[in-house]
């Protein structure tokens, strides 16, 4: 994965555009598991499937007016610190509780923590739900 991360952002709406398995998700970034991070090329991806989720939205008339006008902006790419992304405190306390164990300081475990969470979007983006655990998942009400 490259050291630069990117979310997508669309202005008319003022939300951050997330993929999950090809579901689109529009969300305010106000919580932890909001507002993904991912590297260009899936920024790419994710922007061009946006572009045309907006254009169906804002050319759609059962969507309500102000959807469809907040939509008429295109989405843009936004370049982000790793420092700006969000992990929850039972994530910080775990790296900071193993950071001595792998000779790190506390501000490099949350580092790596804050690494670990932007893998685990490009995870969610690519998510395939055929897999042997997703089944066992779905099986057994975990998901």
């Amino acid at each position: 994965m490259t050291k630069k991360i990117y979310r997508i952002y669309n202005p008319g709406t003022e939300e951050y555009i997330s993929e999950v398995h090809g579901m689109m998700r529009y969300e305010a970034y106000n919580k932890v598991d909001s507002a993904y991070a991912y590297d260009l090329q899936d920024a790419l991806d994710i922007l061009k499937h946006a572009k045309s989720m907006n254009k169906f939205i804002a050319d759609n008339d059962e969507f309500p007016a102000k959807m469809r006008e907040g939509c008429r902006q295109a989405p843009i790419i936004i370049p982000i610190s790793i420092n700006e992304v969000r992990i929850s405190m039972d994530e910080a306390t775990a790296a900071i509780d193993t950071a001595p164990t792998l000779g790190l300081s506390g501000e490099d475990a949350i580092r790596q923590a804050r690494w670990r969470r932007v893998r685990r979007y490009k995870q969610y983006l690519h998510y395939n739900t055929r897999t042997p655990s997703h089944k066992y998942i779905y099986m057994h009400s975990y998901f």
